[in-house]
Parts: structure tokens; C-alpha cells; sequence
């Protein structure tokens, strides 16, 4: 393989990357979030990924719910929170 045939294979698209911080049509969209809250005793805390394997659970099986299908009843709110951008935001209570 030669030189321009690496650089011409490895090189992306500008608008390929879901990585650029410039402001896309994406980002004019409403911003729709999904919030899970996880309640966390002290006495006997879930490790890291069990939490995150639990909260990960929540959307498969908000996803898989048949109003989340076709023309179901939350069929379009699903549709715009995947369409937007995801972000995450963590709070923690006392």
C-alpha cells in the first residue's frame, strides 16, 4: 500500500467524527434527558458496574416497550431523545 493510499483510507470525513464541538443542526433541536435516579444505601453500596448495568437495563427496557415502537404512545419522545445528543449529568443527593 502506498503512502497516499494510507493517508486517503485513514483520513474521515469532517462531519464523520461524533466527536467535533462545533455546533451542528443537531444541537438546534429541542434537548430531551432521561433521568434515572439510583438510590444508593451506605451500609451495603452496589459496586460501580452493577449500577451502571442496572441503569443501562432501564433504557433497554424503556427501548423494547412497545409504546416505544411504531405509533406508540411514547414512540415520538423516544424517537427525539435518541435523535439528540446524549449527555450525561450527575447529581448527587445527601
Amino acid at each position: 500500500m502506498s503512502t497516499d493510499e494510507t493517508t486517503t483510507t485513514a483520513t474521515a470525513a469532517p462531519g464523520d467524527s461524533p466527536f467535533r464541538s462545533e455546533p451542528s443542526t443537531r444541537d438546534q433541536a429541542p434537548q430531551f434527558v432521561l433521568p434515572l435516579v439510583v438510590r444508593i444505601e451506605r451500609a451495603a453500596p452496589p459496586a460501580r458496574t452493577d449500577a451502571l448495568e442496572t441503569a443501562a437495563r432501564a433504557v433497554l427496557v424503556l427501548l423494547g416497550d412497545e409504546r416505544s415502537l411504531g405509533d406508540g404512545a411514547w414512540a415520538r419522545a423516544v424517537r427525539d431523545w435518541q435523535d439528540a445528543r446524549i449527555r450525561k449529568v450527575v447529581r448527587r443527593a445527601r
